[in-house]
């Protein structure tokens, strides 16, 4: 179920993207990249049901949403707006190994 949410997302997001913006080839990278990053431990956890899976799958979806913001912000102005917010990436994954992220 989770697989179909997120791949309404990636197909709502490249919709505004297809609308709004001539030069699709840089939301479609960022989307490239956040789908990477949600459905990789989605199907690990898919696969291989155990808690730790899972809560990987999960702290990947909630990391990921910076990558979804990029997307949108790139979708709708310039790919270094993307680019910006991407760089809080690694600071999430940092404050994430400190913090809970559920």
């Amino acid at each position: 179920m989770a697989g179909v949410l997120y791949g309404a997302v990636i197909l709502a997001v490249a919709t505004m993207a297809f609308l709004h913006t001539d030069a699709l080839l840089f939301p479609l990278l960022f989307l490239v990249l956040f789908a990477f990053t949600v459905f990789r431990p989605l199907i690990k956890a898919h696969s291989v049901n155990s808690p730790e899976n899972i809560k990987k799958a999960v702290m990947a979806g909630v990391i990921a949403l910076i990558l979804l913001d990029s997307s949108i912000a790139v979708a709708f102005f310039d790919w270094w707006y993307g680019l910006i917010i991407l760089a809080l990436l690694p600071v999430s994954k940092g404050l994430s190994k400190v913090f809970a992220v559920t």
